[in-house]
């Protein structure tokens, strides 16, 4: 039976990565609000955006969704140095809920104060970079990986991660 799934985002790339992991299901993409900070700068943030993206997109439809997935990135700081973080959150119909990180990476010492100041990281990237819209393509992770990870693979591990949960799992 085709499955209905919502994803949490408008962002090409995490729906892209949502469609590669249910490629027998209908998936959908959803104006979610992670209801924290433009720029989450902590791993509790980021999986709360995640969590509430998810949790958003079941509350718009959920006597049609089987599943609601929320991904987010953000930063978070840990032993001095600023690292990139992204969590992912699946929420099903029946009430139980999934979550997973992946991809802590380190990034340039320069972009602590910044963050901490509140400038997003897609404007250091911008600024780093001399491109817009990285975000949309490979992501941070992809340019300090020199490609070899970009967003949509990371996305696409957080999806597999999820799912192997709800597999595993039958709550």
């Amino acid at each position: 039976m085709r499955k209905k799934i919502g994803v949490g985002s408008l962002n090409k790339t995490k729906v892209a990565a949502i469609e590669a992991v249910f490629p027998d299901d209908k998936v959908l993409s959803i104006a979610a609000a992670s209801d924290v900070a433009a720029q989450p700068t902590s791993n509790e943030m980021t999986r709360l955006g995640a969590l509430n993206r998810a949790r958003y997109g079941m509350q718009m439809d959920k006597d049609d969704f089987h599943y609601s997935i929320g991904l987010e990135g953000g930063v978070s700081l840990l032993e001095g140095e600023l690292y990139l973080c992204n969590w992912g959150a699946l929420v099903t119909s029946k009430g139980a809920t999934y979550t997973a990180s992946a991809g802590l990476l380190p990034l340039p010492a320069s972009f602590i104060e910044p963050i901490l100041s509140g400038v997003e990281l897609s404007t250091l990237m911008a600024e780093y970079t001399n491109r817009h819209d990285i975000g949309s393509q490979e992501g941070a992770i992809g340019i300090f990986t020199a490609g070899e990870v970009t967003r949509l693979d990371m996305y696409t591990y957080l999806g597999r991660l999820l799912r192997g949960q709800l597999k595993h799992d039958v709550k």
